[in-house]
């Protein structure tokens, strides 16, 4: 598999009458988007409103956050409202610095539980901006509400189609007119044998609808770890759906851009070889379960004959367990292994830093604490749709201001701050 991505740099975004791209400057047609989105029958409105990095803004109500990529030949995000088809290999055209953003108060029908759609938080001024995603890209965001009486299942496919029609669309109308800036190729070539070969072990989490994780437009919810070549990820397989976990999640846009993969794929053949991708469902709940997880992965990484192995999971204790035993696996095997994870630690950094560990876990990179209060200051605009945000479901809700100023117990609500691929850039001044 051969994957070429044509890259056109994004450095602003406006309204205008037509969808082009010049020195640097996307224009969309707004009223035309949202026409193309409200084609769906289960969303009621579609807003759309931009934001650049920077502004006094805040972002809420984050369903997802996707590129616009668009594919040549073959559907774009397959599986969704296309026919399923292998990506990865062929042309792929992508705006790089955009983002478009899913927002959608989604429904609570109960006060407790992990699936229940959460608060998700981005701040596109300041040092907290680095947490998520919206703070380095244009973000155009749509402001969506659903018809009354959809079942979970569809409010959840609904936002995603929304991002990715638009998405692909804004793709597609700048392939057509617009050269590359430059071109990026991914390919898996043979290379010096006596490279050490290195597999990238990935978690998601999918535990269902508002909490879970689309492969080719599916649920993974009794994924069993499998074989997945690195060019299905940045070509658009993958679909974050985990409103459930607004920390701990893994947007499109980063498994579009995936910094493990871009980084092996950037040494492959120089220092070392990159073996492929071992995917695995986070989040088991028997012992047995995790146990035979653990060692189906530690297995097919051996099989790809892996001298090492690099870890990043999507979840909370649970799926930290299966990542700790498959890493225990491996290392019992001689494949050494490093893992990326957040830290807890208390507010003060005084507590234990994991829920669970295992003696072979002597390789960690800290993404940082997520147990430190967030003071987020009031800001000029809020972008997502509506005054308020929703925080505390598990006491029934609670409504605050939007706008602020807020503080938060800790990053819970804040959109992907968890860093779980590896893709953040924060840390406290002080440090």
């Amino acid at each position: 598999m051969r994957l070429e991505r044509h890259v056109h740099d994004v450095t602003q975004v406006a309204f205008g009458a037509r969808t082009e791209l010049s020195g640097g400057q996307l224009t969309l047609d707004r009223e035309r988007l949202a026409q193309i989105v409200l084609a769906d029958d289960r969303l009621a409105s579609c807003d759309i409103q931009l934001a650049a990095p920077g502004e006094s803004a805040r972002v809420v109500h984050i369903c997802d956050t996707v590129e616009p990529h668009w594919r040549t030949a073959g559907p774009t995000f397959p599986g969704w409202g296309s026919e399923i088809r292998s990506v990865g290999d062929g042309e792929t055209h992508r705006l790089a610095g955009v983002g478009v953003t899913a927002c959608c108060e989604l429904p609570w029908r109960k006060t407790g539980g992990i699936q229940i759609p959460r608060e998700n938080i981005a701040e596109l001024r300041g040092q907290v901006a680095e947490l998520s995603p919206l703070g380095s890209v244009q973000n155009v965001v749509l402001e969506l509400s659903l018809r009354d009486g959809l079942p979970d299942e569809e409010c959840d496919r609904a936002v995603h189609q929304a991002e990715m029609v638009v998405a692909q669309d804004l793709a597609r109308a700048i392939a057509a007119e617009h050269t590359a800036d430059r071109v990026e190729a991914f390919e898996l070539t043979l290379v010096d044998p006596g490279l050490p070969r290195v597999v990238y072990m990935a978690q998601i989490t999918s535990q269902g609808p508002f909490a879970g994780t689309f492969y080719y437009g599916g649920y993974l919810d009794r994924l069993m770890p499998t074989l997945v070549h690195p060019n299905e990820f940045l070509d658009g397989a993958l679909v974050d759906g985990n409103v459930a976990g607004p920390n701990i999640r893994i947007p499109t846009i980063v498994h579009q851009n995936n910094p493990v993969i871009t980084e092996l794929y950037r040494e492959h053949g120089r220092t070392l070889c990159f073996a492929g991708v071992v995917l695995s469902r986070g989040h088991y709940y028997g012992m047995d379960d995790k146990h035979r997880v653990a060692q189906q992965a530690s297995k097919l990484a051996r099989w790809l004959n892996a001298r090492g192995a690099i870890f990043t999971w999507e979840n909370a204790g649970n799926g930290l367990m299966e990542t700790m035993y498959t890493l225990q696996a491996c290392e019992r095997m001689g494949i050494k292994s490093v893992l990326i994870t957040f830290e807890h630690g208390g507010a003060r950094g005084d507590d234990s830093p994991l829920q669970f560990y295992v003696p072979e876990a002597i390789a960690m990179v800290s993404s940082g604490s997520m147990d430190e209060p967030l003071p987020l200051p009031e800001v000029e605009r809020v972008l997502g749709g509506g005054d308020t945000i929703r925080l505390n479901p598990q006491m029934g809700g609670e409504r605050v201001a939007a706008r602020g100023p807020l503080t938060l117990d800790w990053r819970l609500e804040m959109y992907a701050s968890a860093g779980q691929a590896g893709q953040t850039r924060y840390a406290r001044e002080d440090y």
